[in-house]
């Protein structure tokens, strides 16, 4: 492929040069850790929609990677720290087309919304979309929120827990109308251990960073006293 070098005062930058054919389309980024159980079906559903699918999976012990290898275009391996926001920025890294669209694989775009998704990359006026995520736990529907899952690829992710998307200029929120949700649903149980998780991490990251007026160590301690990565995958 060929390149182009971009040179400064201080360094020179090399970057692939594509045409927009080869550029223009979404590819579809998950962040994966042990769910040989369910990464079949959830690439599978997502496989004919879009250009690329690149996985980025956390260091699992089970035999997820040997089952998406075959149904992925890139497969990266990165032990998950925490930091969800970071991972999401690794895997973005090697994404080859303009847009991006970040997919949980608990999470299932209704089909009407998938297929309208080449549509919404046609235009120059957003550069971001949310989508409503109706939330079921044990089946049954809990809430209604918006998630920021389809960008241009140069936006990136800040905050260890619950991403927030950052770098795009204007975003369009998708109505909450029929055909146009993402579909999350998960167990009660691991609802819960999601829920330690996350305070747990948030606790681990905010306390490295000496965040002003956040937990002490005692209360850091007390609060997440026996939470580990390896006890996060109940369901």
């Amino acid at each position: 492929m060929k390149t182009a070098v971009i040179k400064t005062e201080a360094s020179a930058i090399e970057i692939p040069l594509r045409s927009f054919e080869e550029s223009h389309g979404i590819t579809m980024c998950c962040v994966i850790l042990n769910e040989e159980p369910y990464i079949k079906d959830f690439l599978l559903y997502y496989k004919p929609y879009f250009k690329s699918i690149i996985m980025i999976d956390g260091g699992s012990s089970d035999r997820t990677v040997e089952f998406a290898t075959p149904l992925v275009d890139k497969i990266i391996i990165n032990k998950f720290d925490g930091h969800y926001s970071n991972q999401v920025n690794r895997v973005m890294e090697k994404v080859e087309t303009d847009w991006t669209m970040i997919i949980d694989y608990d999470e299932r775009l209704e089909k009407p919304m998938l297929e309208k998704l080449p549509s919404l990359i046609e235009q120059e006026s957003f550069d971001c979309y949310a989508f409503p995520r109706k939330n079921f736990i044990d089946g049954k529907e809990v809430d209604i929120n918006y998630q920021d899952r389809l960008h241009r690829t140069y936006c990136r992710r800040v905050r260890p827990v619950h991403g927030e998307v950052v770098g795009y200029k204007n975003k369009m929120i998708i109505p909450a109308e029929d055909g146009n949700f993402l579909i999350h649903s998960k167990s009660s149980s691991r609802h819960v251990v999601r829920n330690k998780a996350y305070l747990f991490y948030e606790l681990k990251f905010r306390h490295e960073i000496g965040a002003p007026g956040w937990q002490t160590r005692d209360n850091f301690d007390k609060e997440c006293p026996t939470l580990n990565a390896n006890n996060f995958t109940v369901r």
